[in-house]
């Protein structure tokens, strides 16, 4: 095998069921940096301004790495014996030491998508490692599957695969365009088919495409400018079926129309960016999705009822230990920890350290004689747990000692730009007055912003956020949402209004967490307790539930006792009856990406004793959905 013993498969892939962990690929950083164009086949990169870009990081000897280094990892996976990562970027830590090691950190050479790997000599034997490509993972464990090296660094670095089948062979993503690599692959039998799992890594698709005369795939929904010609655009949420024994799977998330393929033969699971591997388990990367977190979740709960043992990955942060359960008869669930790598404000021109955090979405699996589950955390803290929590820094990263400003002050150059000049007289208008038609009502939760899930522009919803979403009486309670509610209703005059909740909301959990006597008198508790009846409502009928579950009633029934405490108040109640003023619940459900939502039927309030109920009406949920069809460009 070309790569050091066995050491290509144990970097290139994850296996499940087995002591040997199989690791993946990585494409480190989604950033555009300053990087020298090189030709269509790579000759070692020679020093050269007496060594000015070499880093002092490396040691001494012939190999060293540049600083035009990017943080892919493709030399670690490949040669780890001879690279590692320093201060943000891969240097030597050994010089090889034999020829083996020699010809395995040519080929990591030869992979780095921006040439930072370099030799202070010409190498005499560069050709020798450019004839090794396609590199095979594992002749007795994946037969037929090859690396294709030569990385690219418009696909920021990602694995591409060539997958050999007896109705024709399938390259997955987009490896560097090399004529020498074409050749040998054409000798393997050439490419019917050019799988693309989404669009960060189509690199030079068109270039093999026309080389090999092949049918590239991808999914409608990550069509592109530079991918309209297509040849096949897979429709709807599949599966579609390649050949009898390979099979595309639709998984949402990373972006709208990332497909997996399933290799049946082989077990294998090519999985694109989609799925991530890192040192403390598998990894979805939340810095770099594209679409809907939740959706990704989904569509990795989707994949476990495949017979699958291999997840191959396009890209990886790391090495992961196994955690998973091995005993079809125990009756205890292991823990694969699901993670996300993220900065505080996002990534900059470089991307530092990655804030590890891990995510509070449950969702159980169950695969023959494997269970896994996926968690970040037993349990979702409540509101005073969180407030607690919260001890860093507000305004410096002080891992990275960045300014978080930064970040923000880009966003708000580039909304000045693209919206703010591009709709002046919009803006001018609103300058003058504001006529919106909505109050919104929401929670101050950072991840339900109604703006950014329903849409509404600047103009269209005077918006109201407290923890919670809750409504106060009109009698007695705080006083700041009643003033937003007599602005809203009789200056501005809206013609709605729409109360928000959501799931696993801390305001809520906090409530029914909450003692019946507490003798505190915290903020937190003068506030949520307006929102006593709901939780004394979903005591009455769900008590025999498990907690998160009576929480999750509770979200939705104190909607409806905020909406009927609304029309207790007499200018609200007396709009409603007159019709020129309509009240709707909404309940935004952000684990699985649904908005449900629904009209309050006005009966006739006055007298009305509170708890006693609302009718609705138009009760609606909104989500996504997918055709099913695969079609022919």
């Amino acid at each position: 095998m070309a790569f050091a013993s066995s050491s290509a498969i144990s970097s290139l892939s994850y296996q499940f069921g087995s002591k040997e962990h199989i690791f993946s690929s990585k494409v480190s950083s989604l950033v555009s940096t300053g990087r020298r164009a090189f030709g269509s086949i790579r000759a070692a990169q020679v020093s050269s301004q007496g060594n000015s870009r070499r880093r002092t990081q490396n040691v001494d000897g012939d190999i060293y790495v540049d600083s035009t280094c990017i943080d892919c990892d493709t030399c670690r996976w490949m040669v780890p014996e001879v690279f590692t990562r320093v201060d943000n970027m891969s240097a030597v830590i050994k010089q090889p030491t034999c020829k083996e090691e020699r010809l395995n950190a040519l080929q990591a050479l030869l992979s780095c998508p921006t040439g930072s790997i370099r030799t202070e000599t010409p190498p005499t034997d560069i050709g020798e490692a450019q004839e090794t490509f396609p590199l095979a993972l594992d002749k007795d464990k994946l037969p037929g599957v090859f690396h294709c090296g030569f990385h690219s660094k418009k696909s920021f670095g990602a694995t591409s695969y060539l997958i050999l089948h007896h109705e024709g062979n399938i390259l997955v993503d987009s490896p560097r365009y090399i004529e020498k690599l074409a050749g040998k692959i054409e000798k393997m039998g050439g490419v019917r088919y050019m799988f693309l799992t989404h669009r960060d890594d189509v690199a030079d698709h068109k270039k093999w495409a026309d080389r090999f005369k092949c049918a590239r795939i991808l999914h409608s929904e990550d069509v592109q400018p530079s991918t309209t010609d297509v040849e096949l655009k897979l429709e709807g949420s599949g599966p579609w079926r390649l050949y009898e024994d390979v099979e595309l799977i639709h998984t949402p998330g990373h972006t709208e129309g990332s497909v997996c393929l399933f290799h049946k033969p082989l077990k294998a699971l090519f999985t694109g960016d989609h799925l991530t591997m890192y040192e403390s388990g598998m990894s979805i990367i939340e810095m770099y999705n594209h679409c809907s977190l939740p959706l990704q979740l989904e569509s990795v709960e989707s994949l476990i009822k495949l017979d699958f043992n291999w997840v191959i990955p396009d890209s990886n942060y790391g090495l992961m230990a196994s955690s998973i359960s091995h005993d079809p008869s125990s009756s205890s669930t292991s823990l694969l920890n699901l993670q996300t790598q993220q900065s505080i404000f996002g990534y900059k021109d470089k991307v530092k350290d990655f804030e590890k955090t891990q995510l509070k979405i449950p969702v159980s699996f169950r695969k023959k004689g494997v269970n896994l589950q996926m968690m970040a955390s037993g349990k979702t803290p409540g509101l005073t747990q969180e407030a607690n929590d919260c001890t860093h820094e507000a305004t410096i990263d002080r891992e990275n000692n960045t300014d978080v400003f930064d970040d923000m002050k880009q966003r708000f150059l580039a909304f000045k730009k693209l919206k703010y000049m591009d709709n002046l007289e919009h803006y001018k208008k609103l300058a003058d007055a504001q006529a919106p038609k909505f109050l919104v009502i929401a929670c101050a939760d950072s991840r339900v912003c109604p703006s950014a899930v329903l849409g509404f522009q600047p103009g269209e919803a005077f918006t109201v956020r407290n923890i919670a979403n809750l409504v106060p009486p009109y009698e007695s309670g705080p006083t700041e949402t009643k003033a937003a509610l007599q602005f809203s209703v009789n200056t501005l005059e809206v013609e709605n209004i729409l109360v928000i909740g959501h799931s696993r909301c801390g305001g809520i959990q906090a409530l029914m967490g909450m003692e019946e006597v507490d003798s505190s008198r915290s903020f937190i508790h003068n506030w949520v307790i307006v929102g006593k009846k709901a939780k004394e409502s979903t005591k009455a009928v769900a008590s025999n539930l498990h907690f998160d579950h009576q929480c999750q009633h509770c979200e939705k029934t104190s909607i409806n006792h905020s909406l009927e405490r609304l029309l207790g108040y007499p200018w609200i109640e007396e709009k409603v009856r007159k019709g020129s003023l309509s009240l709707h619940g909404g309940y935004y459900d952000f684990v699985n990406c649904t908005f449900e939502k629904w009209t309050v039927e006005y009966e006739g309030s006055r007298g009305k004793k509170e708890g006693s109920g609302i009718a609705v009406k138009n009760r609606c949920v909104l989500k996504r959905s997918f055709r099913n069809a695969y079609t022919s460009h």
